[in-house]
Parts: structure tokens; C-alpha cells; sequence
């Protein structure tokens, strides 16, 4: 397989299966008019998230967290997967720091913001 980041819209979906069906609905295009935050939204999603897809999401994080990641990788990431989130803007975190905060919210079911006010 091809790097996460060199990957297209198509086969970044094949190889994060589960990141790809979860992230995009919890973060959808409007989720701004039904939520005080990206917080608030992530929390609402991770509520109802079966210990099976939590498992699979946090494989998968751990795919797209390896070493050699850059930051933009993290961005195109969220764009090809149709994420309407800017972690820098609507979370105060870089794209790494919110993959790997993910990575803990989907065990929690709560996600960490440094702020969670943001």
C-alpha cells in the first residue's frame, strides 16, 4: 500500500475504513449551526461509538500518526476524507496532536481540547 498521505480521496477510504464511515458524520459540513464547538460535536459522536469501531478508529489513527508524517499530511488527511474541521482553528491543535487526541477520545469517549471552551 501506498503511504496514507499519497493516497486519493477513493483509497484513503479503503485503507481507513473505519476513520472514513466516523469522522466525516461526527464533524459534517454544518455541524457548526448544531454545536457551540468541535468539542461539543466530537463528544455527541463519540457517545454512541461501539467498542468494535473504536478499536478499528484507533488502528487506524495509529496508521496515520507514523513517524514520518509532516503536518500537512495531517490536513490533506481531514480534506480527503471530507472532514469539515480545521484543528488549528476550531481546536487550538495541531493536526498531529488532534490524531493523536482521537486516538485517546475513541477509548474515553470524551475528546481533550486543550480549552475545552474552543
Amino acid at each position: 500500500m501506498a503511504p496514507v498521505k499519497d493516497l486519493d480521496a477513493s483509497g484513503l477510504r479503503r485503507a481507513l475504513p473505519a476513520l472514513a464511515g466516523w469522522l466525516p458524520g461526527a464533524l459534517y459540513s454544518s455541524w457548526q449551526s448544531d454545536y457551540s464547538n468541535a468539542v461539543e460535536a466530537l463528544d455527541d459522536a463519540l457517545e454512541g461509538l461501539s467498542q468494535g469501531t473504536a478499536t478499528a478508529i484507533q488502528d487506524e489513527v495509529d496508521t496515520v500518526l507514523h513517524p514520518g508524517a509532516r503536518e500537512d499530511d495531517f490536513s490533506a488527511i481531514l480534506v480527503k476524507l471530507g472532514v469539515n474541521l480545521d484543528p488549528e482553528r476550531h481546536l487550538g491543535l495541531s493536526g498531529r496532536e488532534f490524531f493523536r487526541r482521537l486516538s485517546e477520545a475513541v477509548l474515553t469517549r470524551r475528546f481533550d481540547a486543550p480549552d475545552r471552551s474552543v
